[in-house]
């Protein structure tokens, strides 16, 4: 089990492995579905928009999206051994 988490975290890291897309089905047009009334302030900027940016230059500056997902997949791998490891260690302690 640790060898396959490990290797998964290493094809991971180095780029051999991909994440598995996730396929949403298409949104349906539902006749007489309540239509919303535009809202002319939705294209005005806002303090999101800076968030937006503000997040785009730090993934751009960090490697890009790819690697982000990658080291979140490598970050989380990681934290999920040391979490079963320190419990298997719990339970051996309790012996």
């Amino acid at each position: 089990m640790l060898q396959t988490i490990l290797l998964a975290a290493i094809g991971l890291a180095a780029g051999l492995t991909t994440l598995p897309t996730v396929h949403r089905p298409a949104a349906r047009h539902v006749r007489g579905a309540v239509r919303m009334a535009s809202d002319p302030n939705l294209d005005l900027p806002d303090e999101k928009d800076d968030l937006a940016a503000a997040f785009a230059a730090r993934l751009n500056q960090e490697g890009g999206a790819t690697r982000f997902k990658i080291k979140s997949a490598a970050n989380d791998l990681a934290s999920e051994f040391q979490v079963r490891h320190l419990a298997r260690q719990h339970a051996q302690t309790q012996l």
